[in-house]
């Protein structure tokens, strides 16, 4: 992927000034460089909505769940949000004074739409795991499967039937059945192995 020049970048808070000049329009700046988001779909939301779910009810010890988390991967030229996020209780104490979180929440989780640009997830994967994040999971909610990337960049992939652990945030798992029923669009432009494998990069 290929970043504007350092003339060319915008900082976290020129970025919020051309937000709030365009209220309608949902922004997010990535290596200094103002990207538009669509809105997600009602599908979409609801699958969110289940996984925090889950998460609260089974990882909240460890910390704070939102939908839609917001976070600066790096202080000045970057502000993205996670579809789904799990910050330790010690970072969200520290984003409550600041009213920011900085660096990638501990786990993040992204769910595959029809918007998203080709390589999108595989950048936003490697730039998470660079910046904070200990776990990655990317849901494919056509194929059903479930790709989780931690911190070593070690991959493993789940499909129906599996569970996936919350170590290290929880002594519990998450079934792919109980994200179940995912949504049924139309497939999606993402590739993905019949069967669960690890693999390293």
């Amino acid at each position: 992927m290929t970043h504007p020049s350092a003339a060319a970048l915008l900082t976290v808070d020129e970025a919020r000034e051309i937000a709030e000049q365009n209220p309608h329009v949902r922004y997010e700046l990535h290596y200094g460089e103002l990207v538009e988001m669509t809105e997600p779909k009602y599908n979409h939301k609801l699958l969110q909505d289940r996984l925090a779910k889950l998460l609260k009810d089974r990882a909240s010890r460890f910390g704070n769940v939102l939908v839609e988390y917001g976070f600066r991967g790096t202080p000045e030229y970057d502000s993205r949000s996670a579809d789904v996020a799990l910050l330790s209780e010690k970072r969200h104490k520290e984003a409550l004074e600041l009213d920011e979180v900085f660096g990638a929440p501990e786990l993040i989780i992204e769910i595959i739409s029809p918007s998203n640009r080709a390589g999108e997830m595989d950048d936003k994967e490697a730039f998470c795991l660079a910046h904070g994040c200990q776990s990655f999971w990317l849901i494919n909610p056509v194929r059903r499967t479930v790709k989780v990337t931690d911190s070593t960049r070690h991959v493993q992939w789940y499909k129906e039937g599996d569970s996936i652990s919350l170590a290290p945030f929880s002594a519990e798992s998450i079934t792919l059945d109980e994200i179940s029923p995912l949504s049924s669009n139309p497939v999606l432009p993402y590739r993905c192995p019949d069967q669960k494998g690890t693999t390293k990069s």
